[in-house]
């Protein structure tokens, strides 16, 4: 927990540090930008945790340079300068958050990710899992870090849908979390290999490059009960099939997502431009409006593709997701509303969700939310829930309750 303590720390300073002024108008209008840092505690089992540090220590590094630091950054140089600073603050936090995913889902199975030196663009780390893990659950600690990035996202477009309205920095890192997937298969992995990734090639199974093509390897032994083949024998034709039918799926139902493009847009708004205040586009006028969106997700049941349905009905907003997986039978659906009662001290969100996984059968799963806020910058958040066994993201296989709180600093 010494990494945690550390990151909690440096995350603590950095919302000291931003200018701190109260917002007098109602908490949570859509016409008012307020900004908030949330400092979530939890379980080091908790990937939900990680991707909410991650998310909130990259708004605050950003909002340190453009609130605070760049007023005394010479003109001449502030384009570079601020080019450089968000670019690093959203590669390390798309890098650090990712390599946490893999050591939260190894302790989650009774192993460890070690981290053994610094070295770029990615820490050199090895997997420490028991003799005895299941195929299953090795599968799980290599999915784990494109986990975080969809959870990063995830809750960044909630949150813009949601208020109605978010900072151009924001849904920059969404755009950098949906595009890590595709990226590290068809980009990233082919230049580290000096190669490109074939899956007819025996070498890409017994000498696995990257999370894609090991996440891909772990579902199909355990699926298929197959071993990879040895040098010079042929590839199973059902395992190059699932490596590119998963590639290409990344790829597709990213191209199909509205919020890809929405992302893509906040690149062109300068933070000259009220702060770079930027508010979603949804289809409908007036009280009732709605978008579509899509995820792709790597899996230990085998890729999964996500269909949400984000409404907003008289300013208040709600989710509905639809989920479809394989080889494994993988179906699911969830309703989750954010805030259903909000007043000018209290808000209650609530999540509910079905399932039908081949593995675990049918599951339920059920989350409440309280949010807090004092007359002052200060406030609190408590989220409790309970799930049956099976997978889901970011949320522990074994059924349970889980718990995790943590406090929200607010600024104007």
């Amino acid at each position: 927990m010494n990494t945690f303590r550390c990151v909690c720390i440096l995350f603590a300073v950095l919302c000291a540090a931003l200018p701190q002024r109260l917002a007098a108008e109602t908490w949570g209008s859509p016409e008012v930008p307020v900004r908030e840092y949330t400092l979530m505690i939890g379980t080091s089992e908790d990937l939900n945790m990680v991707a909410s540090l991650g998310v909130n220590a990259y708004r605050a590094l950003t909002d340190l340079y453009y609130l605070g630091l760049r007023p005394a950054v010479p003109q001449k140089l502030e384009p570079v300068i601020g080019a450089l600073w968000q670019t690093g603050c959203s590669f390390f936090l798309t890098i650090w958050p990712h390599e946490f995913g893999h050591w939260t889902r190894a302790r989650e199975v009774g192993g460890e990710f070690v981290f053994e030196r610094l070295t770029f663009p990615w820490p050199k780390a090895r997997m420490d899992l028991p003799d005895d893990v299941s195929l299953f659950s090795e599968t799980l600690t290599s999915v784990g870090g494109f986990e975080i990035n969809n959870l990063m996202r995830r809750q960044i477009m909630t949150d813009y849908y949601g208020k109605g309205y978010s900072f151009a920095t924001l849904p920059i890192h969404a755009f950098i979390q949906e595009i890590y997937y595709p990226a590290y298969a068809y980009i990233v992995a082919p230049l580290v290999s000096g190669k490109w990734i074939d899956p007819e090639d025996p070498d890409t199974w017994i000498h696995t490059m990257g999370d894609p093509v090991e996440s891909s390897l772990g579902v199909y032994k355990n699926y298929y009960d197959r071993s990879v083949p040895l040098s010079g024998e042929p590839v199973d034709p059902d395992l190059v099939s699932y490596y590119r039918e998963a590639r290409t799926l990344s790829l597709l139902w990213m191209l199909i997502d509205p919020g890809l493009y929405e992302s893509a847009r906040a690149f062109g708004v300068g933070m000259d431009e009220n702060a770079g205040l930027v508010r979603p586009f949804m289809f409908g006028k007036g009280d009732v409006s709605w978008i579509y969106g899509t995820m792709f997700n790597a899996s230990p049941l085998g890729y999964e593709l996500y269909l949400d349905q984000h409404f907003r009905v008289k300013g208040n907003y709600f989710s509905i997701s639809l989920r479809y997986g394989r080889p494994y039978d993988n179906y699911g659906l969830s309703i989750r509303m954010p805030s259903f009662y909000r007043s000018e001290v209290i808000s209650l969100g609530a999540e509910t969700g079905y399932w039908y996984q081949g593995p675990f059968g049918h599951g339920v799963m059920g989350e409440m939310n309280f949010s807090f806020r004092s007359k002052g910058i200060l406030g609190a958040t408590l989220t409790a829930g309970w799930k049956s066994g099976g997978y889901l993201l970011g949320l522990p296989i074994e059924k349970g309750a889980y718990v995790r709180g943590g406090f929200v600093f607010r600024t104007h």
